[in-house]
Parts: C-alpha cells; sequence; structure tokens
C-alpha cells in the first residue's frame, strides 16, 4: 500500500480506481457486458449459481446480512461479490433487494481474469475490500454508543450511501422500513418509532408527504 501512495494521492486512487470506474473497464477495455436483470423488494440477490457470478448495481439497493443480521446497505454503483481482496468465493453473505432493483450480473471469472490482465487492477479489487472492511469496522465502533447517538450515525451513513443523485434531499428507500430498520440499528420497534419522533421534532428526519420518505438532515 505504501507503494501505491507514492504513487497516487488519496484523491487520485478514490476518482480512478472506484466500482463506476471498473464498470467502465469491464465495458470498454474488455468488450464484457453483462446481463441486466431486475429484483423485486425483499427477494434475494442469488451469488451461487450454476456458475458463480458478481452484480452491479445500477439502480436501488441491497442489504448485505449473515446469519439475519444486516451488516449495511449497498447503493447504486456498487459492486456485489467482490467484497475479498483476494477474490474468495466463499463469503456465506446473503443480499436482498432494497426496492426493485436493476442489476448487471457479470460471470464473476470474467471479471477476476480482467483485473488480473491489468497492471493496476489489483487496486479495484483493494479499493472494494478496504471500503467494506472499513464500514464493518465503523458499525462495531457504532453499536458500543448509545441508542440515540447510534443511530444517528447508521441514519446519516444510510442517506450518503442510498440518496439517488437527482434527489435534492438525502432521501432514504422507502422501503426501508421501520422493521428493517430496528433491526438495522440494534433497537426494539416501538423505541425506533418514538425516536424517529423525537429526530423528526429536532429537524434531523424530514418527510416528504408527497412520496412518503424520509430524508436525513445532517446540517441539524
Amino acid at each position: 500500500m505504501e507503494d501505491l501512495i507514492e504513487l497516487y494521492s488519496k484523491k487520485v486512487v478514490e476518482e480512478r480506481f472506484n466500482e463506476k470506474e471498473l464498470l467502465k473497464l469491464l465495458e470498454n477495455q474488455f468488450a464484457i457486458y453483462g446481463e441486466n436483470i431486475k429484483i423485486r423488494n425483499g427477494r434475494k440477490i442469488v451469488l451461487k449459481e450454476r456458475e458463480e457470478y458478481v452484480y452491479y448495481i445500477v439502480h436501488g439497493a441491497a442489504s448485505v446480512s449473515k446469519d439475519d443480521t444486516i451488516y449495511c446497505f449497498q447503493g447504486k454503483d456498487r459492486f456485489l461479490g467482490l467484497e475479498s481482496m483476494f477474490f474468495d468465493s466463499h463469503m456465506d453473505l446473503d443480499f436482498h433487494a432494497v426496492g426493485n432493483t436493476e442489476l448487471i450480473k457479470f460471470k464473476k471469472k470474467q471479471v477476476i481474469d480482467a483485473l488480473m490482465n491489468t497492471q493496476e487492477g489489483w487496486i479495484f479489487g483493494y479499493q472494494i475490500a478496504h471500503r467494506f472492511n472499513e464500514v464493518i469496522i465503523n458499525h462495531c465502533i457504532f453499536y458500543k454508543l448509545k441508542a440515540r447517538s447510534r443511530s444517528k450515525k447508521f441514519l446519516l451513513e444510510l442517506a450518503d450511501e442510498l440518496h439517488e443523485e437527482n434527489d435534492t434531499k438525502d432521501f432514504l428507500p422507502k422501503q426501508l422500513n421501520y422493521k428493517m430498520l430496528s433491526e438495522y440499528l440494534g433497537i426494539s420497534y416501538v423505541t425506533i418509532r418514538k425516536l424517529f419522533s423525537e429526530l423528526r421534532k429536532e429537524g434531523f428526519i424530514g418527510r416528504c408527504q408527497e412520496s412518503q420518505r424520509f430524508y436525513i438532515n445532517a446540517e441539524a
């Protein structure tokens, strides 16, 4: 990693080796085009089929869980199935669509071969793995906080990850209901409803009457 820092600044690495740029690399340089598929809200996104696949989120989002515990959420322009720097096929993670989600499905072997055939391809894998691990570590730290502080941290992160680029505010998907949020935040259903009411009075949370979606006000 030290050699990489000497070659590129952090800003350059984030701009050149993000998942959107990886998609461009696959399609433009290697002419690898995946299959566009749509998954309905709540349905499992299957990574292990007859052949193994990875998925790129074009629109929508996915929850990342294991043993019914939600670890995090992945939004638009993220790859699912490349969380391991070494592309370990045995991740034991479950992915479910949050809202109606559009994906591009790639054969995993083709993606790996493409990355291994470029001098800097490994950096994409490193970036994906590093970001994912960083999210998990942050969540372990968040869980040590009291429910109110923990919830605000998680909600800010969710708004940043899941809001659509054309939104004027940091909206959360309407399918992200109280039940799912209570599981994710580690607080009871009753507590989260009460907490949301308090945070709305403070202005930290708002709600659009037309779309019935919550949005987060980071400056409140």
